[in-house]
C-alpha cells in the first residue's frame, strides 16, 4: 500500500513538473494535446522510476522496450512510433463514424504513407548534395551513399577488416566496402553540408516530413562518422539536427504540439545514459503555429532587432530554468511584435530569420500541402490571398508559390502534388496536358504533350514520364492491367480476401488460355514467411561451408563478451576461449550460447548472430516428412530442415541455402505461440516456388525456391497453374530487363519490390512452345549456378555464361510483351 502511495506522489510530482515544462504550449484550442502530453510523460517517468533499480538503462529498454515492443498497452503501443502519431490524432478528431472523412475534406488533411515520406526525404537529400557538390561526386555515387547508409554495421565491419588486412592481421575478407571512394574522400565536406542543411515543411501537420528528414540526416552522418573516425551518439546528432536544421509551420495548433512531442520522443529513445539525459529543448520557435500563406510587408523588417531575435532564440532553445525561459520568451515575443509593428501574421523571414540571414532561404522545402479548393475558402480569406499573390486559387497552388519564395537560390522544392499543378498549360478542349521533366535541365525541361485519359487509365493511375517507349508499354498493357486491377485487386490484395474469394478466383484461372494477359497475383499464392524472434536459438549453418568456418572463427570472440562467465571459467584470452570450446560437442556449444543469452540478454552477442553448426546427420529429408510434421514439427533425431532467409549475395536463378532451422516438435510449438515470433505463411512452407530480393534497384533478383521453410526476408510465390505457367517461367519473366523497367514505371519507383507490388505484374499466358523455350533458358541458368556453387566452374566463368543467357532472355521477353 505504501509503495502504491509513493508512486502516486511521484505521479503528482511529475504532473506538476510537466505542467511547468510545457507552459509554452498553445492549448486553448486543443486542450486534449496538453492532457495527452501530461498523461504520457507522467506514465513514462513513473515507469522509469519503478525500474530505476535495474542495473542499466539498456536492461530497462531490453526488458520493457517502451518504444520498440509491440505487446504493450494500447496507448503506449499507439504512441511509440512516429508512424502512429497521425493515426492517434485522427482518432482524437474522429469520434463518430464518417467524421474522419468530413474532417479530411474540410481541412484538406490526408496522412502521408511512410514509404512516400521515406522516398521524398532521400530524394531531396540526394538533389541537395548533388547541387552543393557541383560535380565533385557523381550522381551515381551519391545515390549509393544515400540508399546504402542503412547498412552502416556492414560498412563498419568492412572498414575494420580492410584495416586488419593492411596491418597483416588477416589476409582476406568477404566484407567489402559498398560506399564509393569519392564519398570517403569528401566525407568531411558532405558531413558539413548535412550538418548545416536547413529544411522546412510549411504545412507540417504532426511532423511526418521533419521526422523523416531527421532520421535520414542522422543515418547519413552516422555512416560518415566511420570515415571521419568520429564517435558521435545518435542522441547528439538528433539534437543538433533539430536545433539547426528543421523547421515547420501549421495552422492547426494541436498538430504543432504533437509534432513537438514527436521530436522530443525521437531524442529520448536514443539517449544511451538515462542519468546523463539532457533536458528537452524548447521548440516554440522551430515548429510554429501560424498561417504559412500570409505574411507581412518586408519594409516593416527591423534588421537590428532581427539580430537580437536570433540570439535570444539560440538561448531559449536550451534554457531549462522556468523563470529564465519565461523571461526569454517574453523578450522574443516583444521583439517580434516590434519588428512586425504589431502585425500578428506569421512570417517566415521573421520567425525563421536566421535561415534567411545566413542562407537567403531554405535548402529544402518539403511537404504534403493541403488540398483545399477555393470552394472551401471564405471570401474574406480569398481577398487576403489576392493581396499577397495577386490571385486566389486552390490552396496547394499558393503553397507552391510560397515554397519557391522561401527556398534559397538553387534550393530544392519537393511537394506531393495534384496532377493539375504539374501542368504547364491545358488546351482549349481540356483534354491535353503538358508534362515537364526537369531532371536533366530544370531551366530547360523536356516537354511532352499527353492526353489526360492516358493517366486516368494507366495502372494505379500512375503519373509516368510519357516517352515513346513508356507510351508503347501503356498501349500494349496499360488499359488491360488497369481493367484487371479495377476488377480483381480487392479480391487478391490480402490473404483473407484471397481465401474469401477462392472459388471465384479458381473459376477465373480455369478460363485463361494462351495469349491472355493476367496479373501475377491472380495465378500465384504465397507471401512472407516466419520470423523466429531469436534466430540463434533455432537456426544453424551447414557444416563444411564457408558460413560454418565463419561461425567457428567468431565463437571464441563472442564468448569473451560473457565477462562473468569467462571469469568463473578462467577464460582470459581468445586462445583460452578456443581451448574451452574445443572440449565441447556441437550440441553442448549450442546449449552454452543459449544459456548465456538467457543470462546476459538476447543480443549480448549481436542481434541475429548464429552459432550453431548443423551436421548432415541432423538433417531431415523434406520429401519424406509428413503433413503433420510440416505443420507441427518433427519427432526424432533428424529435425533440421532447409531454411531460406534470403540471399544477400544477389544470386539469380538458384542459390543453395546454407541455413537450417531446427523444426523439432518442441521448437515449432514455441514458434507458434511466442509473441516475439511471427508464425505466418506456414501453408507455403516445404513447397517449391520462387522468391526475390526485396531491395532490387533497376534489376529484379529472382530465383527458384526449393522445398524449405522461408523467412520474412525471402518473399515467396507459388504458381497455381504449374502446367500453363510454371515457376521457372515466372522466374524468367521476373529476371528480365523488361520487368525491371515495368516495375520502375508502373509499380514502385523506389528500390523495393514488395509482395503487393509483385502481384500487379502483367503475365502473358505462354504457348506451349514459348513455355518450353523459357524453361530451357531457366534450366540452362540453373545448371550454370549449380556448377558454380559446386566448384565445377569459377565465378567469373559463371558470370560470363549467365550474361549470355540474360541477353537471350531479354530479347525473348521484349518480343513477347512489346512485339507487334
Amino acid at each position: 500500500m505504501s509503495m502504491v502511495f509513493s508512486f502516486f506522489i511521484v505521479g503528482l510530482f511529475f504532473f506538476e513538473y510537466l505542467k511547468k515544462m510545457i507552459l509554452g504550449l498553445n492549448t486553448n484550442k486543443d486542450p486534449y494535446i496538453l492532457y495527452l502530453l501530461l498523461i504520457f510523460f507522467s506514465v513514462f517517468f513513473i515507469f522509469i522510476f519503478i525500474v530505476s533499480f535495474e542495473k542499466s538503462i539498456d536492461d530497462i529498454y531490453y526488458k520493457y522496450n517502451i518504444f520498440i515492443k509491440e505487446n504493450l498497452p494500447q496507448l503506449l503501443k499507439l504512441i511509440k512510433s512516429e508512424d502512429n502519431f497521425d493515426e492517434y490524432i485522427r482518432v482524437l478528431k474522429s469520434n463518430k463514424k464518417g467524421e474522419e472523412t468530413k474532417f479530411n475534406k474540410e481541412y484538406g488533411v490526408y496522412y502521408t504513407p511512410r514509404e512516400i515520406v521515406h522516398y521524398m526525404c532521400r530524394k531531396s537529400l540526394l538533389y541537395y548534395l548533388e547541387t552543393e557538390l557541383n560535380g565533385k561526386i557523381t550522381k551515381g555515387d551519391l545515390e549509393k551513399f544515400v540508399n546504402y547508409a542503412e547498412n552502416m554495421e556492414f560498412e563498419k565491419t568492412a572498414i575494420e577488416k580492410e584495416e586488419k588486412i593492411k596491418i597483416g592481421e588477416q589476409k582476406t575478407t568477404k566484407y567489402e566496402s559498398q560506399i564509393p571512394e569519392s564519398i570517403k574522400k569528401n566525407a568531411k565536406e558532405i558531413d558539413d553540408l548535412l550538418a548545416n542543411i536547413r529544411v522546412c515543411d510549411p504545412a507540417v501537420g504532426s511532423g511526418a516530413f521533419p521526422i523523416g528528414m531527421l532520421h535520414e540526416i542522422v543515418r547519413l552522418r552516422k555512416l560518415l562518422s566511420i570515415y571521419l573516425d568520429r564517435k558521435e551518439t545518435t542522441y547528439n546528432l538528433k539534437r543538433h539536427c533539430i536545433e539547426n536544421s528543421l523547421y515547420g509551420v501549421d495552422i492547426d495548433a494541436g498538430a504543432i504540439e504533437v509534432c513537438k512531442l514527436r521530436f522530443w520522443l525521437s531524442m529520448i529513445v536514443d539517449e544511451e545514459d538515462f542519468y546523463q539525459i539532457k533536458p528537452l529543448p524548447n521548440l516554440d520557435y522551430k515548429v510554429v503555429h501560424g498561417d504559412s500563406l500570409l505574411g507581412i510587408k518586408e519594409n516593416l523588417y527591423n534588421k537590428e532587432a532581427l539580430f537580437k531575435l536570433e540570439n535570444f532564440k539560440i538561448q531559449y532553445f536550451n534554457e531549462t530554468n522556468p523563470s529564465n525561459k519565461e523571461e526569454l520568451k517574453n523578450k522574443i515575443d516583444h521583439l517580434i511584435d516590434k519588428i512586425t509593428e504589431g502585425n500578428r501574421n506569421f512570417d517566415f523571414k521573421v520567425y525563421f530569420s536566421e535561415v534567411f540571414h545566413h542562407k537567403g532561404g531554405f535548402d529544402v522545402v518539403i511537404g504534403n500541402p493541403p488540398y483545399v479548393s477555393t470552394k472551401g475558402v471564405p471570401e474574406s480569406y480569398k481577398k487576403l490571398l489576392e493581396q499577397h499573390y495577386q490571385f486566389a486559387d486552390d490552396l496547394y497552388n499558393h503553397f507552391y508559390f510560397k515554397g519557391l519564395n522561401i527556398c534559397r537560390t538553387n534550393g530544392i522544392l519537393i511537394f506531393i502534388s495534384s496532377i493539375s499543378i504539374i501542368q504547364k498549360k491545358i488546351s482549349d478542349n481540356q483534354n491535353q496536358i503538358t508534362f515537364l521533366d526537369g531532371s536533366k535541365n530544370f531551366a530547360n525541361p523536356e516537354e511532352y504533350v499527353i492526353d489526360q485519359q492516358v493517366y486516368a487509365t494507366a495502372p494505379n493511375i500512375v503519373f509516368f514520364k510519357p516517352t515513346s517507349y513508356n507510351m508503347k508499354i501503356y498501349e500494349k498493357l496499360g488499359k488491360k492491367v488497369n481493367e484487371l486491377l479495377n476488377k480483381w485487386w480487392d479480391k487478391i490484395s490480402t490473404s483473407k480476401n484471397i481465401e474469401k474469394n477462392k472459388k471465384e478466383l479458381e473459376k477465373y484461372r480455369n478460363t485463361l488460355k494462351e495469349g491472355d494477359i493476367t496479373l501475377l497475383g491472380l495465378i500465384t499464392e504465397g507471401g512472407v514467411g516466419i520470423q523466429t524472434g531469436d534466430n540463434g536459438k533455432y537456426i544453424g549453418v551447414l557444416e563444411d561451408t564457408k558460413w560454418a568456418d565463419k561461425v567457428r572463427k567468431e565463437r571464441p570472440e563472442k564468448l569473451l563478451l560473457a565477462t562473468d562467465f569467462c571469469i568463473k571459467k578462467g577464460i582470459k584470452t581468445k586462445k583460452d576461449a578456443e581451448k574451452f570450446l574445443e572440449n565441447l560437442i556441437e550440441q553442448e556449444i549450442g546449449e552454452l550460447f543459449d544459456n548465456l543469452k538467457k543470462q546476459y540478454g538476447r543480443d549480448i552477442f549481436g542481434q541475429g548472430w548464429l552459432y550453431r553448426i548443423v551436421s548432415k546427420d541432423e538433417i531431415a529429408d523434406v520429401d519424406k516428412i509428413t503433413e503433420d510434421e510440416k505443420l507441427n514439427g518433427i519427432v526424432g533425431d533428424k529435425t533440421f530442415v532447409p531454411y531460406d532467409k534470403g540471399d544477400k549475395e544477389g544470386n539469380r536463378w538458384y542459390a543453395p541455402t546454407p541455413y537450417y532451422i531446427d523444426w523439432s516438435r518442441k521448437n515449432v510449438k514455441i514458434l507458434q505461440t511466442d509473441p516475439k515470433a511471427r508464425w505466418q505463411g506456414y501453408q507455403f512452407y516445404f513447397r517449391e516456388g520462387f522468391c526475390w530480393n526485396n531491395v532490387t534497384g533497376n534489376k529484379i533478383i529472382c530465383r527458384i525456391k526449393e522445398k524449405s521453410v522461408h523467412s520474412t526476408e525471402a518473399m515467396t510465390f507459388i504458381s497455381l497453374l504449374p502446367t500453363k505457367v510454371s515457376n521457372s517461367y515466372l522466374v524468367c519473366l521476373m529476371n528480365s530487363k523488361f520487368f525491371g523497367i515495368y516495375k520502375n514505371i508502373f509499380l514502385n519507383v523506389t528500390v523495393h519490390l514488395t509482395t503487393g507490388d509483385a502481384k500487379e505484374f502483367p503475365i502473358i499466358i505462354p504457348t506451349k512452345d514459348q513455355l518450353k523455350q523459357f524453361e530451357d533458358i531457366f534450366n540452362r541458368a540453373y545448371e550454370i549456378q549449380k556448377n558454380k556453387f559446386e566448384g565445377k566452374i569459377s565465378e567469373e566463368e559463371a558470370d560470363g555464361k549467365l550474361q549470355e543467357v540474360q541477353e537471350i532472355l531479354d530479347i525473348l521477353v521484349e518480343q513477347m510483351y512489346m512485339g507487334d
